[in-house]
């Protein structure tokens, strides 16, 4: 008896370890309305239970590289096509069919459908396809906004007293930091 405990513990362990990518929310059928709604846009990848391969990894550089951007989530719906069918019919109900996986569709509060991505399946396009559907842009991890701003604004600036204008407040900004 007690072995098949250790066995199920360990069973259950890996589970949450492999299903687990970092920056990503796993989703079930249970609690996909109670946490989609919550944020203003939310990036959800379709997929087997267990991913793995190149399309995995790139979708995995969007989920860390999002870590930090506020109102953004990123979420996984791992779909089960045996035993309990585990969250097919979360993927039924957004028309995503298992020949397709992994379908990316973007939620975005306000609208009734979600966007399917339709693009390569790169991290660069991925983060595109974002911004370009929701004018989110995806924040690095250890960037600061405030900056990035200030880097934009100095480089749309042709006027070059403006421009030192910018770098002083980049400056004072960072002073403020220290």
């Amino acid at each position: 008896m007690w072995l098949k405990s250790i066995l199920f513990l360990v069973a259950l362990a890996s589970t949450a370890y492999a299903s687990n990518t970092k920056g990503s929310v796993p989703l079930l059928t249970s609690t996909f309305d109670k946490i989609v709604p919550k944020f203003k846009v939310t990036l959800v990848k379709f997929d087997v239970t267990y991913p793995y391969g190149e399309k995995h990894d790139e979708f995995v550089k969007v989920a860390e590289e999002s870590q930090n951007t506020p109102d953004f989530l990123v979420a996984e719906v791992g779909v089960q096509d045996y035993g309990d069918k585990e969250n097919a019919d979360l993927a039924e109900r957004f028309g995503v069919k298992k020949d397709d996986f992994p379908v990316l569709k973007l939620f975005i509060s306000g609208q009734d459908e979600p966007v399917t991505f339709k693009g390569d399946f790169k991290a660069d396009e991925i983060k595109a396809f974002v911004k370009k559907n929701t004018g989110i842009k995806l924040q690095l991890k250890h960037c600061l906004p405030q900056f990035d701003e200030l880097a934009a604004k100095f480089m749309k600036e042709e006027d070059k007293t403006k421009q030192e204008g910018i770098l002083s407040e980049a400056k004072k900004l960072q002073e403020s930091l220290e």
